[in-house]
């Protein structure tokens, strides 16, 4: 009877699996602005499709666009408020933030309630998806619970034989941060050649997301919270890989060296090995800055602007980091920037120069100037505990200058 009764469950999972409509073939997406992605994908039946979107750091918080394709390749337009509300982990989410989102895409065909999933991930700062990176051998791991465990991760790369031997290397990782991580949640990433010969890429902390290229010819040892990307040095040479066969299985590690009872894993979204293959010529970095005192340089006590959006020669918009930091791969030429997002009272020169091919050009300086000489303050009063009327409160009055003259002597008279 128990054989009986497993054949039977068994021989239903099949069936079931065998009727599922077929799954669509994702073949382009892109990030329009701070509100708007579209989808472009190829569907093999007529029907309806069902998206589900998450952000990777949460279990829940899914929205889930819905509507009618055809066989054949579909676009459809995705578009959100700029801050998404939806469910209790969205709450307060800004779209207009470097972000990853995770995604599932079903398409059902002929009212059958099955139909098989197609995993993939949209983001507004990928260093993978940049339309000047080059990538090789791409690696997409992101499954159903993105491509994280309780366990060291290892991402497994298939390198077909080649006649070359290894000149230069260099991998790119997109990699968010988990429900639970925070600082002391460290791990050390090895890459693994075929032959069994490992590079340390780097020790870091998975509390914040992040999109990273290490090569040996990187302009930055580290990044932090504070930024999204950049191109890193790696903690050893991938120079020591020179010389040997890139054909085979190579191996990216993730293992946890942190003293900790509980190791939230970070997830790995994307992985891109390049070999003997520039992954960006050439590249730019720099800081967006309030220039209090006009003369084109950062002083100490000058303020940087939270995630700038900058517009690049007037068609491509790339974002910053939380202390005005920003990094972007160009193609060869002249480049102009612009900030979109100036704050009320403030403007940004555009600013504009060279770039050629191998270049990788630090210290370009975008700075804020007064447009006008304003004081003003806003006044922001938080309550401590709930509201409860005929009940005594402890209220917090917060004051921000929000104009361009600094003011440092303010008195608030609060009168109930």
């Amino acid at each position: 009877m128990k054989r009986i009764l497993l054949f039977t469950i068994a021989f239903f999972l099949l069936g079931t699996a065998r009727s599922q409509c077929p799954a669509a073939e994702i073949l382009e997406w892109e990030y329009v602005n701070d509100t708007t992605y579209s989808l472009t994908f190829d569907s093999e039946v007529s029907g309806t499709y069902n998206l589900q979107m998450s952000q990777p750091e949460w279990l829940g918080g899914v929205i889930v666009p819905n509507g009618e394709v055809t066989e054949g390749v579909n676009t459809i337009e995705l578009a959100f408020s700029s801050e998404l509300t939806i469910g209790e982990p969205w709450a307060g989410f800004d779209m207009s933030e470097p972000h990853y989102l995770m995604c599932n895409l079903r398409v059902f065909c002929d009212e059958n309630p099955n139909a098989e999933s197609v995993y993939f991930y949209i983001s507004n700062a990928s260093l993978i998806q940049n339309q000047n990176l080059s990538c090789q051998s791409g690696v997409f791991p992101f499954n159903e619970n993105g491509y994280s465990s309780n366990q060291d991760t290892i991402i497994p790369i298939n390198v077909l034989a080649g006649e070359e031997e290894i000149d230069e290397i260099s991998v790119t990782l997109d990699i968010a941060s988990s429900l639970f991580s925070n600082e002391n949640d460290v791990f050390q990433i090895k890459l693994y050649h075929p032959s069994g010969i490992s590079v340390i890429l780097d020790t870091l902390d998975t509390s914040y997301n992040k999109s990273v290229i290490y090569t040996d010819n990187g302009t930055q040892t580290d990044i932090d919270g504070s930024e999204f990307s950049g191109i890193l040095i790696p903690d050893e040479s991938l120079s020591t890989l020179a010389g040997l066969s890139p054909a085979g299985n190579w191996e990216i590690i993730f293992t946890s060296i942190a003293n900790e009872w509980f190791i939230d894993y970070p997830e790995v979204l994307g992985v891109c090995l390049n070999i003997n293959t520039n992954d960006c010529s050439s590249s730019f970095s720099g800081t967006v800055f309030y220039d209090l005192n006009q003369n084109n340089s950062i002083d100490e006590i000058e303020p940087r602007p939270s995630f700038p959006i900058i517009l690049k020669n007037e068609s491509e918009e790339f974002f910053g980091g939380i202390s005005g930091g920003f990094w972007n791969c160009p193609e060869p030429g002249e480049v102009t920037l612009e900030l979109l997002n100036a704050p009320n009272y403030y403007e940004s020169s555009v600013v504009t120069f060279a770039i050629e091919e191998g270049d990788h050009l630090n210290g370009v300086l975008l700075p804020l100037t007064a447009s006008e000489l304003l004081s003003d303050v806003a006044v922001d009063l938080i309550s401590l505990q709930p509201n409860r009327p005929g009940f005594e409160a402890n209220y917090l009055a917060q004051i921000s200058n929000v104009g361009t003259i600094c003011e440092d002597d303010i008195s608030v008279e609060i009168t109930f």
